[in-house]
């Protein structure tokens, strides 16, 4: 279907993919139920700061950010199936975005 187009090369749009069966958001939480490989997560610079959600990796594919995001270790990627993080955009000019939780830098899953 058309709202899974966003999954193909897992690179998941927060805005493209909203209706994805793979990808659920709903308002404030993103959970991802995606096995195949990893998902690498972009976020728009265009969204305000103020912007915050909660990502959950329901799957063995690794949710990673393909975005600049700050964490106080350089994680980008979340640790596995049942980990749970913040994305949150603090100012938009110098963006940033900060990720915390359950982090990694280290590759995982299929």
């Amino acid at each position: 279907a058309a709202e899974d187009a966003a999954m193909e090369g897992t690179v998941y749009d927060p805005e493209a993919a909203l209706m994805s069966q793979l990808v659920e958001y709903t308002g404030k939480t993103i959970t991802f139920d995606y096995d195949l490989s990893s998902v690498s997560v972009s976020m728009d610079s265009t969204i305000n700061a103020g912007f915050n959600c909660l990502i959950v990796q329901l799957g063995s594919g690794q949710v990673r950010m393909n975005s600049s995001v700050n964490n106080r270790y350089n994680h980008t990627k979340l640790v596995g199936q049942y980990s749970i993080a913040t994305l949150v955009k603090i100012t938009e000019s110098p963006s940033l975005v900060i990720l915390s939780g359950d982090t990694t830098d280290a590759n995982s899953g299929p």
